[in-house]
C-alpha cells in the first residue's frame, strides 16, 4: 500500500532530525534516500543520501580514534554504502560531493554481519549471501567506474578532440579489461558475458549488475561514436574507430533491448536515464549515416519508450524524456534524406 507507507514515511522523517550525529541518524538519512530513490524522487534523494554522509563525517570525527571503530562492520558498510550512492547520482548530476571520501575510513571493503543477522535455515543463509554478494560486487565494479570517469569524463566532450586516438584507445582497453576481470571474479554468474547475460534473464540482482557491466561499457565506448560523429565520413580516422563505434552501438543495443524493468527497484530511475541516453546516442548514429546502426535501433527506441510510460506518472522527469525520445523518432521517420530500415 502505497499510500500508506508515505503517511508512515512522512511521519518518520519529522523524527530523525531529534537522532543527532548518531549511527542510527546516519542509518535512518540512508534509508530515506534509499525510499526516494524508489519514489523515483531523486533531487529528495540526494537530500538524504547528502545529510547521511555529512551525518556520518561529523560521528567519525567525534569519535577519540577511528581505529574503535575500524572493526565494526556497520560503520564500515554506513561508509561505503553513502559513498556509493554519492558516487553513481553524481555521474549523472554534477553535484558537490559531502566530503565523505576525504577521511579515508574504509581502506577495506566491508564485512558480513555475522553476529547481527541470525539466518533461519539455509534459504535464509542464501538469500543474505546473495544479498552481500551483490553489494560488495557493486562497490568493487564502482571503483572501476570512478576510474573512467576521472579518465574520460572530468572535461566536457569536446576534450575528446584534442586527446590523441591512440591513447583514448588505450584506456578504453585497459578499463574494459577491469571489467571483464570483474565480471569473471563474479559469484554464480559464470565467467562469460553469455553467462553473464542469460542468468540476469531470471536473476533481479543479476539483472542490475549487468546493467552496470552495458553501462560502464557504454561510457567507455562513447568518445569514439562523438568523434566517429564529428569527423567527415570520408576522414581517415573513421577507419580506425569503426570497432570501437561498433562496440558501443551494440552495447547501446543490448542494454536498451533488455527493457527497463516495471518491478520498482533503488536503481529504477538509473536504468531509465542510461537507457534514454543510450537511445539518444543511436537516434544521433542513425541520423548522421555515418555509423552503421543495426536495424534493431527502431524497437530498442520504442522499447525504452513503452518502459518510460510505465513509470512517468511518477516522475515528470521520465515523461519528459519519453516525449522527447518520440518526438525524435517522429522526425526521423518524416526526414526523407535519413535511411530508416
Amino acid at each position: 500500500d502505497y499510500a500508506s507507507a508515505e503517511t508512515y514515511y512522512i511521519a518518520c522523517r519529522k523524527r530523525v532530525g531529534l537522532l543527532g550525529n548518531s549511527i542510527v541518524a546516519t542509518e535512518c538519512q540512508f534509508y530515506s534516500g534509499v525510499y526516494e530513490m524508489f519514489s523515483l524522487r531523486p533531487l529528495r534523494a540526494w537530500s538524504s543520501f547528502n545529510n547521511a554522509s555529512k551525518t556520518l563525517q561529523m560521528y567519525l570525527k567525534a569519535q577519540p580514534s577511528q581505529t574503535a571503530d575500524a572493526a565494526c562492520s556497520l560503520v564500515r558498510s554506513l561508509y561505503w554504502s553513502c559513498l556509493k550512492s554519492e558516487w553513481e547520482f553524481r555521474m549523472e548530476i554534477d553535484l558537490p560531493p559531502s566530503g565523505l571520501a576525504t577521511l579515508n575510513y574504509g581502506e577495506i571493503f566491508p564485512l558480513p554481519p555475522a553476529n547481527s543477522v541470525q539466518p533461519h535455515g539455509e534459504q535464509d543463509r542464501a538469500a543474505i549471501e546473495k544479498s552481500w554478494n551483490f553489494y560488495l560486487s557493486e562497490l568493487a565494479v564502482r571503483r572501476i567506474g570512478n576510474r573512467l570517469m576521472g579518465c574520460f569524463y572530468q572535461h566536457d566532450e569536446t576534450w575528446w578532440l584534442s586527446v590523441p586516438l591512440e591513447r583514448l584507445i588505450r584506456i578504453a582497453t585497459e578499463i574494459e579489461l577491469q571489467l571483464t576481470q570483474w565480471v569473471n571474479h563474479l559469484p554464480q554468474v559464470g565467467h562469460s558475458a553469455g553467462d553473464f547475460a542469460d542468468r540476469a534473464r531470471s536473476d533481479e540482482l543479476t539483472f542490475y549488475l549487468h546493467g552496470r557491466l552495458l553501462g560502464f561499457t557504454e561510457r567507455v565506448y562513447r568518445p569514439f561514436l562523438y568523434l566517429a560523429l564529428y569527423h567527415p565520413p570520408d576522414s581517415p580516422i573513421q577507419e580506425s574507430l569503426r570497432p570501437y563505434v561498433q562496440k558501443h552501438i551494440e552495447t547501446c543495443l543490448k542494454h536498451t533491448l533488455r527493457g527497463i524493468r516495471r518491478h520498482r527497484h533503488h536503481g529504477t530511475w538509473y536504468q531509465i536515464r542510461e537507457c534514454v541516453s543510450m537511445c539518444f546516442l543511436l537516434l544521433a548514429a542513425v541520423k548522421s549515416g555515418k555509423v552503421r546502426v543495426s536495424d534493431s535501433w527502431r524497437e530498442a527506441v520504442e522499447t525504452t519508450i513503452a518502459g518510460c510510460m510505465f513509470w512517468e506518472m511518477e516522475a515528470t522527469d521520465v515523461r519528459a524524456l519519453r516525449c522527447i525520445l518520440m518526438d525524435i523518432l517522429e522526425q526521423l521517420s518524416s526526414d526523407k534524406s535519413v535511411q530508416i530500415s
